[in-house]
């Protein structure tokens, strides 16, 4: 099967339209006009080991569904064989596999207050109902290992310390770099024994949600769901939301806005609260290690990788010049 045939695969009237669009880092994604004036999303992927994975993500998304949340997800479509993922040929005669859904209201969102509210609702609402779900059959090395294990984070990178001096950056930034994810890697263990876990989606920033009007119309690419500390998710979503106000002064509205709005609707306890500065450090930690990987696979360039480093490092500042600024915002939250 190849790309100029594939609509005759799925109950969807062609031949269709297909429009390259902005992906993932692990997926080709085209939006697909079809003959009925009806709008898809097919996505690519060359990573044939994670089918197992797409079978589990359609069970969890459709539970979800049986939530009546007031957002979308995902659903994939059945093919007219009563399958979800068809093989694809390509020119670059690699195999791959394609899995289509209808194309999701709404658009990505602007960095506006009632966004960012809205985001912060939804998230708690996502958060809650994954915890609710009934037992799914996880299967054999689903997803990637949770964000406090640096180790298994990327299979080119056994040694993330080690894997610091193999990068191209000056001493001063590898020396701080592994003395940062030595601290990490030493405080993970306290974290995952003190802290609520549960299914999360993990990757719920900027990039993964629509919204329309201010309200969130859909939650995108449950591919980075596991289990993990609950608060990787707020912390993942606040490193989005402040990526482009942080170090001005007007991170602290948005982060007031996007917890205020979490805890309205999801009230974390005092203990949670207060590890939010060492999570969202965890998190950094744990990207970074995924972005030495991707460079190592040649994946990422050189000047990518040193970008990298500089925002590790000066996020990770800001983290410990307001951390006292940081959880005295964090513990008004409740109070709001």
């Amino acid at each position: 099967m190849d790309l100029a045939t594939l609509w005759t695969v799925w109950p969807v009237p062609g031949p269709w339209k297909l429009s390259p669009t902005v992906g993932g880092t692990n997926n080709q994604v085209w939006r697909v006009d079809a003959a009925d004036a009806q709008s898809y999303i097919l996505r690519l992927s060359s990573d044939l080991t994670r089918i197992p994975n797409v079978y589990y993500e359609i069970a969890v998304l459709q539970s979800l569904s049986d939530k009546e949340l007031p957002f979308r997800f995902p659903l994939l479509l059945k093919t007219n064989s009563d399958d979800v993922v068809v093989f694809v040929e390509q020119d670059t005669k690699v195999s791959t596999y394609a899995t289509l859904y209808p194309l999701l209201p709404g658009s990505l969102p602007e960095h506006d207050l009632s966004s960012i509210a809205s985001a912060g609702f939804a998230l708690a609402q996502l958060d809650d109902a994954l915890a609710t779900l009934p037992k799914i059959q996880v299967p054999d090395g689903f997803g990637l290992p949770p964000f406090g294990d640096l180790a298994r984070c990327h299979p080119l990178v056994f040694d993330p310390l080690a894997a610091v001096d193999q990068l191209p950056l000056d001493r001063e930034q590898a020396r701080s770099i592994r003395a940062l994810l030595a601290a990490v890697i030493e405080g993970a263990s306290p974290l995952y024994h003190q802290l609520p876990q549960q299914l999360i989606h993990r990757d719920c920033g900027t990039k993964n949600i629509l919204v329309d009007h201010g309200c969130v119309t859909a939650i995108l690419d449950f591919e980075d769901m596991g289990k993990d500390i609950r608060i990787v998710d707020i912390c993942t979503a606040l490193n989005w939301w402040t990526m482009k106000p942080l170090g001005t002064g007007k991170e602290w509205d948005v982060i007031d806005t996007f917890g205020c709005a979490y805890m309205r609707r999801l009230a974390l306890c005092k203990e949670e609260l207060l590890a939010i500065p060492d999570v969202w450090r965890l998190r950094l930690a744990y990207l970074f290690v995924r972005k030495m990987g991707r460079y190592f696979a040649g994946l990422n360039s050189m000047i990518d990788m040193q970008d990298q480093a500089a925002r590790l490092l000066w996020t990770d500042a800001w983290l410990s010049t307001h951390r006292e600024t940081l959880l005295s915002h964090i513990l008004m939250w409740h109070r709001d």
